[in-house]
């Protein structure tokens, strides 16, 4: 494979085509990229808040801290994003009944209407980069992430 077949603005050393991880980042980050146009164009959220308002959904209501875990952020970064969110009325804080110096993250109606919407965007930008794939090569993708994933 040239490297500039794949990839025509993106110069890719012969060494690097061959390194898995390279590879799944250069993927990752063009998928990343056009979700986050996409995201940003039709509801003024970016991916990380997207990721954010799903994992608040999955887990309400969560701490900032459960939510920088399960985002694999540092705290303080996902305080700025708590922070976006909280600006778009898309999150609301609750006291948590056990402490009352901690307080927790839940969706406001807006913010349970736009993850919603951006996991359509989502969902459909998935099946257009997958479509190109067989079910079974969809499989093993899955199963070699898990695989990998398990190991750390």
């Amino acid at each position: 494979m040239d490297s500039n077949d794949n990839y025509p603005n993106l110069p890719i050393a012969k060494s690097l085509e061959q390194s898995p991880f390279f590879m799944m980042g250069v993927v990752h980050r063009h998928f990343r990229n056009q979700a986050q146009k996409e995201l940003m164009a039709n509801y003024d959220i970016t991916t990380e808040m997207q990721k954010a308002l799903e994992v608040i959904n999955c887990f309400e209501p969560i701490s900032q801290q459960k939510l920088a875990d399960a985002l694999m952020n540092e705290r303080s970064a996902t305080k700025r994003l708590v922070d976006n969110l909280i600006k778009r009325n898309l999150v609301t804080t609750i006291k948590d009944e056990n402490n009352q110096k901690h307080k927790l993250l839940t969706l406001t109606e807006e913010g349970t209407k736009t993850r919603k919407l951006g996991d359509i965007i989502m969902q459909k930008l998935e099946r257009k980069w997958l479509s190109s794939l067989e079910s079974n090569e969809i499989e093993s993708i899955i199963t070699i992430c898990n695989k990998l994933s398990s190991n750390i």
